[in-house]
């Protein structure tokens, strides 16, 4: 199984990027799609497997989505499909990767106290410690 050569964003996906870009400065598209996949993996919440529109005319590369650590994205991707019960073959990875980008990137529109790279930053650092402090109240 394979990462998807490119793939295609929906145009409500594209609306919220844009306005996303303007308002914190991210030069690039990829940028904001991984932070949105990583949030939405990071959301313990199973995801369906509706397939996101794809009418926009915004698409990506694989490898422009993630760069250098293509391997470690899709085996992130491979891991939380095999933790929801999905399967994983090569159609369904594809569409969660849809899935939980689409998802992430609403996320992050829907987060107004976005307003600066610094405030993205502190969200994965404020995710990060809540997580940890879950697993420590696990551990004990």
């Amino acid at each position: 199984m394979k990462p998807p050569e490119q793939f295609r964003m929906g145009q409500q996906a594209k609306d919220q990027m844009i306005t996303l870009k303007r308002s914190l400065g991210v030069m690039q598209w990829n940028h904001l799609c991984r932070w949105g996949f990583c949030l939405s993996l990071q959301d313990p919440s199973p995801r369906d497997l509706r397939e996101p529109p794809a009418d926009s005319n915004v698409e990506m590369t694989f490898k422009t989505f993630a760069g250098r650590y293509e391997q470690i994205y899709w085996a992130l991707l491979v891991r939380r499909a095999i933790a929801d019960g999905h399967p994983t073959d090569a159609d369904t990875l594809h569409r969660l990767l849809r899935v939980h980008i689409h998802r992430g990137v609403a996320r992050l529109f829907g987060d107004k106290s976005l307003k600066t790279c610094a405030a993205l930053a502190r969200l994965a650092l404020d995710e990060g410690a809540r997580k940890e402090s879950r697993t420590r109240k696990v551990e004990k």
